[in-house]
């Protein structure tokens, strides 16, 4: 009998706890739809992301930024800004006594980098944040000056290869004679000359997700590839030291730099193209000064493996624009076509063909930088 009072009694209360909570839940549910009222959708317009910017008659050096939302240019040896999203502009102001002699959008942000060559022959390095319209001189972890020092005023700073993946970047000082050096910066802002296969050195560009750096070596018309290596070698000892050293066997290390031929099979002259984000190298096999195929591929795989497409005719290097993704274009101001050398895909456009970012085709028309979705 106790037995079942004590069953009736926990089944009543089971009972008052599901009617608490369906009384509690219905209470709920009845003052939601109490005070539910219907919301209109309003229209909002949307900004526009991209704005033509008039470009000076004598701007050179043209420039976007890997979003299209900036435009860099030189008018009258000063280095400008164009805002394409508000159509404001500024102006970058060089350090005293010094004058921006290269500049470089980074290619994931909107981060421009600048060369300074002061009265001393001396090259400094700055970042500019388009954003933020704020400039910061780059220094090693010691906070000391990241500078490269050049033999004379005639020297120029030619060109800038860099990854944002390892954060090392080489840079290439062009001499008046036509040779030139190039300069490697790691990741601690640590300048280092490189021990090139000699002094003849075409165009650079460097893998993304390794150090190496890719270059044409101009003065044997082959392309190179530059590699740093860490040597160990064993330390001799006397043999009473190897019986008391019996599982510590000491090593020497030293850093070795090979420049190593990338061979092929065709003997034609070659020019490096570019490198792209996988690592895949696009190299232009010459006739007559001229590109006639493109070969491409990865150092992974044997050089009688990488791709090949035939150009149906030969064009120009500069005619040429490989995109960071892979994408390849043949452009041609004269017919204001540009077109994907893969899938013979064209896109027209209008003007002169400036250069391919983020899927679209800028160009200068009218005294304006316009851009044209790629098909």
């Amino acid at each position: 009998m106790k037995k079942f009072k004590r069953i009736l009694i926990w089944s009543s209360i089971a009972a008052f706890i599901e009617f608490a909570m369906l009384f509690s839940l219905n209470h709920i549910y009845s003052k939601s739809l109490d005070t539910y009222s219907e919301v209109k959708s309003v229209p909002t317009q949307v900004k526009k992301t991209y704005n033509d910017v008039k470009i000076p008659d004598d701007a050179e050096n043209i420039k976007v930024s890997y979003d299209g939302k900036y435009v860099s240019y030189y008018e009258n040896k000063v280095l400008k800004i164009a805002n394409t999203r508000d159509e404001s502009d500024s102006t970058i102001d060089s350090s005293s006594n010094s004058e921006i002699c290269y500049s470089k959008w980074l290619p994931d942000s909107n981060l421009l980098l600048l060369c300074e060559k002061d009265i001393k022959n001396k090259v400094t390095f700055f970042s500019y944040d388009a954003d933020k319209n704020s400039k910061r001189e780059l220094t090693d972890f010691d906070t000391k000056t990241l500078k490269i020092e050049i033999d004379n005023k005639n020297d120029k700073v030619d060109n800038i290869t860099l990854s944002t993946a390892n954060h090392v970047m080489y840079v290439k000082i062009s001499h008046k004679d036509s040779t030139s050096e190039v300069y490697k910066i790691n990741v601690m802002n640590q300048v280092e000359k490189m021990r090139t296969s000699n002094d003849m050195i075409g165009y650079i560009s460097m893998l993304h997700n390794d150090t190496n750096l890719i270059y044409e070596d101009a003065e044997n018309e082959e392309i190179k590839n530059l590699i740093k290596t860490t040597v160990k070698t064993p330390v001799k000892t006397s043999a009473s030291k190897k019986a008391k050293e019996k599982d510590t066997e000491k090593f020497t290390e030293k850093e070795v730099t090979k420049n190593l031929n990338i061979q092929f099979e065709n003997d034609n002259k070659k020019f490096l193209l570019a490198t792209d984000d996988e690592d895949r190298i696009y190299v232009g096999t010459v006739e007559n000064d001229k590109v006639s195929s493109i070969i491409y591929g990865d150092l992974k795989t044997p050089t009688d493996q990488w791709k090949a497409l035939k150009l149906q005719e030969s064009v120009d290097r500069k005619d040429i624009a490989i995109t960071k993704e892979g994408n390849m274009y043949i452009k041609n101001d004269a017919n204001g076509v540009a077109k994907n050398i893969a899938t013979n895909i064209e896109t027209k456009y209008k003007g002169n063909f400036v250069e391919i970012c983020d899927q679209y085709i800028y160009t200068l028309y009218d005294n304006k930088l316009i851009r044209t979705p790629l098909k």
